[in-house]
């Protein structure tokens, strides 16, 4: 972890900051309402933290051949690069929060692993979202278990880092006032 701090700088977090923002704003505006325009309002497997086996068939039949495609593409190939950015930001942010608070090298280092374990959440429900896609209408009660575990287990994830990033800005500013 020693290793670490001497890329918990503001530029380097910048650096993944950029990419994190257009591939999120793209897949919020754009490639998201693409989908949404087939699946009749119903959400898509990303942002639907818990889904069962019917929501899974209901979903996929209600997108229909056009609608899954375009999950597939544009959606969830770009989703598949979406973690490379928001792991990295949010692990190189939130050091550099430890690290200005005077927290680096403390306890608190061991949540740095949680954008980490969530970004390879995100990585099994995109497969997962992909194989459930390709595979329809054959597919399986244990995939969409794994799926809806893995979308919650990302949706948590997500959560905890953005409070961890308030928790450290809150204790930076403290300590500076100290």
């Amino acid at each position: 972890m020693k290793r670490l701090n001497q890329y918990f700088t503001g530029k380097i977090v910048l650096l993944f900051f950029f990419p994190t923002l257009l591939i999120y704003v793209y897949m919020l505006f754009i490639s998201m309402p693409a989908i949404e325009a087939f699946s009749s309002g119903l959400p898509i497997f990303d942002l639907k933290p818990g889904y069962d086996y019917a929501y899974a068939i209901k979903l996929l039949e209600t997108l229909g051949t056009e609608g899954r495609l375009a999950y597939i593409f544009p959606q969830l190939i770009l989703d598949m690069f979406f973690p490379l950015a928001y792991v990295p930001f949010l692990v190189l942010l939130s050091g550099l929060l430890l690290k200005k608070s005077k927290l680096y090298g403390t306890a608190f280092n061991y949540t740095l692993l949680i954008p980490v374990i969530t970004g390879l959440a995100d990585y099994g429900e995109n497969i997962s979202s992909i194989i459930l896609i390709n595979s329809f209408p054959d597919i399986s009660v244990p995939l969409v278990e794994f799926a809806s575990a893995c979308t919650i287990v990302k949706s948590i994830g997500l959560v905890l880092s953005i409070f961890m990033l308030m928790l450290y800005g809150v204790l930076m500013f403290c300590r500076k006032n100290d």
